[in-house]
């Protein structure tokens, strides 16, 4: 079971990042060439709005109350502990699965550094900088869509019915990024696939252990 995830992340790993070379080539430039003169528009000011729903801080503190409503409700209520726990390990697992796909993905911005489509006035996706602090190359990827995607991999594993909700509502606010020229089109797409790889490691991770384990569909 843990190889074929295993190989499964691998499998669309290979294919995300064939899509991205493809989009750094010919579709990364065009894209920000048609976003730049509609700044001002409706369009951009809705993505300004839209785009912050995908930051981070909002979502570790929903995990952080999570995981201790389930802990302190669990020792109130006895007779509902079980459920109570599983409450908790939710919490914890979402917490841990923001927090590394977030630190990976600072990692890659620190490594890649590439600039920012609003940062180049050429709008070339072209521009690397490797190891750099510099806000202005941490372009790839794009943490507001791990974010999204993140929180779209845990409620798909806790509620699959509504898988087509998530990954639609996470796809439409990663698209604000490209929008409002904060990130090139490829690097929403890694953004994407660390948010969504990471949570199902960390899932499986999860499942392993006796004392966090954790059941996929909770909610039927």
């Amino acid at each position: 079971m843990h190889s074929l995830l295993n190989l499964r992340l691998v499998i669309a790993g290979i294919m995300v990042g064939s899509m991205a070379i493809v989009s750094v080539v010919l579709f990364d430039g065009p894209l920000a060439e048609y976003f730049k003169p509609q700044f001002g528009s409706g369009l951009h000011v809705f993505a300004a709005q839209l785009t912050d729903v995908a930051k981070a801080g909002p979502y570790f503190a929903v995990s952080i109350v999570i995981a201790a409503l389930g802990y302190v409700a669990g020792k109130i209520q006895k007779s509902r502990s079980q459920a109570w726990t599983e409450v908790r390990r939710w919490g914890f697992q979402a917490l841990m699965a923001f927090l590394f796909s977030g630190v990976f993905v600072q990692l890659l911005k620190h490594l890649i550094g590439r600039k920012r489509p609003y940062a180049v006035e050429s709008l070339s996706p072209h521009e690397f900088h490797l190891f750099t602090a510099n806000y202005e190359f941490h372009s790839m990827p794009s943490g507001h869509s791990q974010v999204m995607f993140t929180a779209a991999t845990l409620l798909w594993l806790i509620w699959p019915k509504g898988r087509m909700v998530w990954f639609a509502t996470a796809g439409l606010i990663a698209l604000t990024r490209v929008i409002t020229l904060n990130h090139w089109m490829s690097d929403v797409l890694i953004g994407a696939y660390v948010g969504i790889a990471v949570t199902m490691i960390t899932h499986r991770a999860f499942q392993r252990s006796e004392r966090f384990r954790v059941r996929e569909g909770v909610l039927k």
